[in-house]
């Protein structure tokens, strides 16, 4: 929500950017706090590679859209999409982990499917949200880029590793991928201007600590057992509430418009998700 809150303002460029450069500026401190150095130089090549991949898939590319969702369909269905990320991740497990896909598992994936068409076709949000089906497919597309980056700091994070560092790495591939694409196309001042606003950056400070830095640091420790893609993907919150068809809509810059009839309709459009979930 806070992220969307400043996109609105500011556009999701310089939201994308501005909450990786505070995120891994929080990073840095508690890395510092914790083992008395600024960034893990001693976690060798071939984890660098694969955790700095991680950040420039997860936070670079597949936040980037999923902010453009943000401000073209709204944080309700974009972050329902979202849920889609634990489905790609466990096809994802199949293909290049050879973990195996259960009937119990592949018929969760089914509803999982059934329940958000279900409340994206029935939203009756064409009018509302103009560039519908382009916001779909970017709120997939963020799914789908957290899910990839899930499994290259899968790779990373073999051995018994510090999931502290183990971020660091990836908010520090995220950030640098940031810049070297913002200085190559020459927006990188307008980019980092546009923080000026100095509600868009509260809003954007606010989701940064809660978020990349205190909602992130420890998440790759939780995943370095157990099987791919169970559970809720962790580098974005799903909020439950906003599942429920038409219950709350943010609009214009900060206001809000809530039907209590849809929400509290006959258990809400999008039931399905919040069961498996």
């Amino acid at each position: 929500m806070c992220f969307t809150l400043g996109g609105r303002r500011v556009g999701s460029a310089s939201v994308n950017l501005g909450r990786l450069l505070m995120a891994w500026v929080l990073l840095v401190l508690l890395h510092l706090a914790l083992y008395g150095s600024v960034f893990p130089c001693q976690a060798g090549g071939p984890r660098l590679g694969w955790l700095g991949l991680s950040g420039l898939i997860g936070f670079a590319l597949g936040d980037a859209v999923l902010f453009e969702a943000f401000l073209l369909i709204g944080p309700r269905l974009a972050m329902l999409l979202m849920t889609l990320s634990p489905l790609f991740s466990a096809i994802l497990a199949w293909l290049f982990l050879h973990q195996a896909l259960s009937l119990a598992r592949i018929g969760a994936m089914a509803v999982t499917l059934l329940g958000i068409a279900w409340v994206v076709g029935g939203d009756g949000d064409s009018g509302t949200h103009p560039h519908l089906g382009r916001g779909i497919l970017l709120g997939m597309g963020g799914a789908l880029g957290q899910s990839v980056g899930l499994l290259c700091s899968k790779f990373g994070l073999a051995g018994d590793y510090s999931p502290v560092s183990a971020n660091l790495i990836r908010a520090s591939g995220g950030v640098l991928a940031l810049l070297l694409y913002f200085g190559f196309t020459r927006t990188l001042g307008s980019t980092l201007a546009a923080l000026k606003d100095g509600r868009a950056t509260s809003f954007i400070a606010l989701g940064a600590v809660t978020g990349p830095h205190a909602g992130r640091g420890p998440f790759p420790g939780r995943h370095r057992q157990g099987p791919h893609g169970r559970g809720r993907h962790p580098d974005v919150p799903l909020p439950r509430p906003p599942v429920a068809r038409g219950s709350c809509r943010l609009q214009g810059a900060g206001g809000w418009s809530c039907n209590p009839r849809d929400a509290a309709g006959p258990g809400g459009r999008g039931s399905p998700v919040f069961c498996i979930g």
